[in-house]
């Protein structure tokens, strides 16, 4: 059994004795988290997941800060959910580029997630996926990709 499609994978070819079924993760539901489901309906969804290991600091999470208010000063139409490790309390470079966004509330930056990511970004509402390539998160993008509700969505991935 293989944990991706065809669609999604490098061209190959794949032997008959295997089996694309493509991922494969514990369902989760937004109802563990009601608060967090009611501000994901409010607008259309950009989800940073950039893993468990990425921490908040340095030059790397400023220029990543940069992006989103960029993307948000340009978009007026969607929001940013980001899930970013960071000690006690958010750099004050992340706050000082992102204060606008936070304080209208179209950035979300949770230390933890309460609910699955999946159950997140398989909601209608997620636009796209922002991963930082680890299995998990590239194949729970993918499988975001091909839900059968889903009419469009996209997956970047930074390596």
């Amino acid at each position: 059994m293989l944990p991706s499609t065809p669609e999604c994978d490098f061209p190959i070819a794949i032997p008959d004795n295997f089996v694309c079924c493509g991922p494969i993760f514990v369902p989760g539901t937004l109802d563990r988290d009601p608060e967090l489901k009611t501000w994901l309906e409010s607008r259309p969804t950009v989800l940073m997941n950039l893993g468990s290991f990425l921490k908040a600091e340095g030059k790397h999470v400023q220029e990543l800060a940069k992006g989103v208010g960029i993307l948000l000063d340009h978009n007026k139409d969607i929001q940013v959910l980001w899930k970013l490790k960071y000690e006690n309390e958010l750099p004050s470079e992340v706050k000082k580029i992102l204060q606008e966004h936070l304080d209208s509330g179209r950035v979300r930056i949770e230390k933890w997630l309460k609910v699955e990511p999946s159950a997140i970004a398989t909601s209608e509402h997620v636009v796209c996926s922002v991963s930082h390539g680890g299995a998990n998160s590239y194949f729970e993008a993918v499988r975001y990709v091909i839900s059968p509700h889903r009419g469009s969505c996209h997956v970047l991935t930074f390596v």
